[in-house]
């Protein structure tokens, strides 16, 4: 799913849901009711490479959409992860100085009813250096949302200091690599913030003022 496809989403859902004065227990009741969600992290952080020896920094974007129920406030997300990691003390000149993954999995992502949200996911990915495809990645992510909130929940308040507030995450990662390069594991941690609820939900709701 695209971001212009969570635009078209949180649009319709705000032209048909609820006014801005709806009550908690109709914010609450939207939750019995499953409805897509994704998000949209842009992530930054260090990292240590087993491969390399050595501390990185570590970027990545990731697409999460909760595509299944399995509790009321428990889901099932489809991952999918576009990462690098620079190793700053090696010269540019060695293929290793950037590892990348594109990473493909699936995961479980919970939200409490106090709008605290952790996910976890598990994925494989195609790990290429500066020149080529050089093996794979197995990796498991955990992250935690302290202000999360659902794109359909959002709409029926349509407040922009809630939807940048929820955009803030912090996330863990391990990874074990097996490469050309050699073998060992990757670990990080950093901040990330989330594209969709800083930008498309806004403008989602300024497209409907338009209408």
């Amino acid at each position: 799913m695209s971001a212009l496809a969570a635009l078209a989403l949180a649009q319709e859902i705000s032209l048909s849901g609820p006014l801005l004065g709806a009550s908690h227990d109709a914010f609450d009741e939207r939750r019995t009711e499953f409805m897509v969600d994704m998000r949209m992290p842009v992530r930054y952080g260090f990292a240590y490479s087993g491969v390399v020896g050595a501390p990185e920094v570590s970027y990545s974007l990731g697409i999460d959409v909760d595509v299944a129920p399995i509790t009321k406030n428990l889901t099932l997300d489809l991952a999918l992860d576009f990462e690098s990691n620079a190793e700053p003390q090696i010269s540019s000149d060695d293929r290793r100085s950037s590892i990348g993954d594109v990473a493909l999995g699936a995961g479980v992502f919970y939200l409490t009813d106090a709008d605290v949200a952790f996910g976890v996911d598990v994925t494989c990915s195609i790990t290429y250096d500066l020149r080529d495809v050089v093996g794979a990645g197995f990796a498991a992510r955990a992250y935690v949302y302290p202000f999360y909130v659902r794109i359909a929940d959002w709409a029926e308040k349509k407040d922009v200091m809630t939807a940048v507030r929820s955009s803030f995450s912090f996330w863990v990662l391990a990874r074990a690599y097996v490469t050309h390069d050699g073998n060992g594991p990757i670990v990080a941690f950093g901040g990330a913030f989330d594209l969709v609820r800083i930008f498309a939900l806004p403008y989602a709701v300024a497209l409907s003022h338009i209408k």
